[in-house]
């Protein structure tokens, strides 16, 4: 096989692919690997490895740096935005700007959420047009 132990690989698992370390190789082309969280798993077929895919996004669980400097959108109290909630983006507005990046928003509808990341907050899209304080109906869980 092509694979050696310890090497930094993409692993094929239910349809998706996971970083993983080979970890052990067998006589009949099959591999050992390691997840790198305690679990592995064995007998795994060399064209279900490939070479490790490296991208920011790679990793599971992305770190979230809590010293983010000021956000470069600068979102500032009152403005309106759309934030995302249950992968759906809503209309709301900027409550508040935190020191770790992060925004408290409010949904229009006396409820909020805080601590939202900058990622899921944008520009509101076609509701650009509508004047602030007008009614209209939004989609909400």
């Amino acid at each position: 096989g092509m694979w050696c132990l310890g090497d930094n690989v993409d692993v094929l698992f239910d349809g998706e692919w996971y970083p993983a370390v080979i970890c052990g190789k067998h006589a009949n082309g099959r591999y050992d690997v390691d997840w790198g969280d305690g679990t592995g798993t064995n007998n795994v077929l060399e064209h279900h490895i490939r070479p490790k895919v490296v991208s920011p996004r790679a990793s599971p669980s992305p770190q979230r740096q809590i010293s983010t400097p000021a956000s470069p959108k600068g979102w500032k109290q009152g403005d309106r935005v759309e934030a995302k909630f249950d992968d759906m983006w809503h209309p709301a507005s900027i409550l508040a700007a935190n020191h770790d990046g992060t925004y408290n928003i409010d949904w229009g509808d006396g409820t909020g959420t805080e601590n939202v990341y900058e990622e899921d907050i944008r520009r509101p899209s076609t509701l650009s047009n509508i004047p602030v304080g007008a009614a209209v109906e939004a989609l909400f869980d």
